[in-house]
């Protein structure tokens, strides 16, 4: 994920192979979801710069040995 901080606009790499990014979500620190997008590859650019500055959590779900993986990540929105 970068650039992290960033303006709201924000590009995902996955780098493990054969396992493309499955859905990507957003929440802020109160836990709620304000973000979430489908997705089936390994790069994704998200843009985020309508939310206000300040830290978020992502959320990245993909399948690793056909089990579910989730990997998060603080993202931070400076404006």
């Amino acid at each position: 994920m970068f650039p992290n901080p960033s303006t709201g606009r924000f590009e995902i790499r996955f780098e493990e192979k054969n396992n493309p990014l499955t859905s990507v979500e957003v929440y802020n620190l109160e836990g709620r979801l304000l973000f979430e997008e489908n997705a089936l590859t390994k790069n994704m650019n998200i843009d985020l710069s309508n939310l206000n500055s300040g830290i978020y959590i992502l959320k990245v779900q993909t399948f690793l040995n056909e089990s579910e993986v989730y990997y998060t990540e603080r993202i931070v929105i400076s404006k």
